[in-house]
């Protein structure tokens, strides 16, 4: 993988700028070999009768929820990724270029930026619509529970870590009734299931006493079920302080399609009472806010909740539209800065810690959009 040029353009986004190359490799061709196979959209499961009468069956018809529990065989294909949710898809694994690429682009990043960077890790990704419409986050913004989670991961954690809120003598029966329900040879009712399976109808957690800073600022790190940025149609943000490449190895150019790509930089409206100031960027100061990293927690449970209504910042209900193409996803909270046309061998160099995604909004079923994402530190 040699760079074939450093020439490059600037972009504006906000009070910072974005670096696009074109030709950026002297052998784009090379890298397709390296990009992972894409996802089938029948590995994909939607949450219908054909989901529930699968080996998921019994987890299926116990939670409350209707969320979608994870799959390994497709959670192997999915992850681990260095991009948050943007572009989704199945992954490769996560590598380290040769060292010229991170040569040649330390003195660019300390030119423009004044900054340094050591480290460089890359990954290509294969994406297809399904991986959007049939996203397993995605469907888990409407069908999972924040609180119901909550209770669940206090089970996972009871040894290790006590957490606010939890009647933890209650929690044991509602776990000795769950285990009993293992050995059934048949699923209870759904009445029963309400009445002692659900539990927020019983006495084991106490809403009002989470410590929502904690749920936030420590929780949301462990919690295998709940995500900060889950939606892929959603701007993500990468940790401050790291540059992202966004490089396209390849997508269908026929603009008859409409399946050109982009990168866009979004920025979030303001997210205090007093402050009339877009947002451009997530910086660890807010990850540690409550007030303000809680209007980024994009479940329906949560914004329609007490608990939301109790943060001090903006309210600003998510859309109701459960479609994860559909841009109300992001124009409830968000302004579009700018976009960056996707082009066959060009590379979109920025600052990590602003609001990004790619735009993909289309099918993509003839051919995958290929791309690979690199993350310097």
């Amino acid at each position: 993988m040699e760079i074939k040029t450093i020439d490059h353009t600037r972009h504006v986004i906000g009070d910072n700028v974005a670096l696009s190359f074109d030709n950026f490799y002297a052998d784009i061709e090379s890298l397709k070999e390296h990009c992972p196979e894409p996802i089938d959209q029948n590995e994909y499961y939607i949450y219908n009768r054909d989901y529930v009468e699968t080996k998921y069956v019994f987890d299926a018809m116990i939670d409350p929820n209707i969320r979608i529990f994870p799959v390994p065989e497709l959670d192997e294909k999915l992850n681990p990724r260095l991009a948050p949710v943007s572009p989704a898809g199945a992954v490769s694994n996560i590598f380290t270029p040769n060292y010229s690429i991170l040569e040649k682009l330390q003195p660019i990043i300390k030119n423009v930026y004044d900054k340094n960077v050591t480290e460089i890790n890359a990954q290509y990704i294969a994406t297809r619509g399904w991986d959007y419409t049939k996203s397993h986050d995605a469907h888990n913004v409407y069908g999972d529970g924040v609180f119901h989670a909550y209770v669940d991961e206090a089970i996972e954690y009871k040894d290790k870590i006590k957490f606010p809120g939890i009647n933890y003598k209650e929690l044991d029966k509602f776990i000795e009734y769950r285990e009993n329900l293992k050995e059934l040879t048949s699923v209870p009712s759904r009445e029963e299931l309400d009445a002692s399976g659900n539990p927020l109808g019983l006495d084991i957690l106490d809403i009002p006493m989470i410590n929502l800073n904690n749920f936030f600022t420590k929780y949301l790190s462990l919690s295998k079920r709940l995500k900060l940025q889950n939606h892929p149609n959603r701007p993500q943000w990468f940790d401050q302080g790291s540059f992202v490449c966004f490089v396209f190895v390849d997508f269908n150019e026929n603009p008859k399609w409409k399946e050109i790509p982009a990168v866009e930089f979004w920025k979030h409206k303001p997210v205090t009472t007093t402050d009339e100031d877009f947002v451009f960027k997530m910086t660890d100061d807010m990850l540690n806010n409550v007030d303000i990293i809680s209007q980024f927690f994009y479940y329906e449970s949560w914004h329609y909740s007490g608990s939301y209504d109790s943060i001090q910042g903006p309210k600003r209900l998510m859309t109701l539209s459960q479609q994860p193409f559909d841009p109300w996803h992001t124009l409830t909270e968000y302004d579009l800065i700018n976009s960056i046309e996707g082009k066959i061998n060009r590379c979109v160099l920025f600052p990590g810690e602003y609001f990004n995604k790619i735009k993909f909004d289309n099918w993509y079923l003839d051919k995958s959009m290929l791309t690979q994402v690199m993350v310097l530190k």
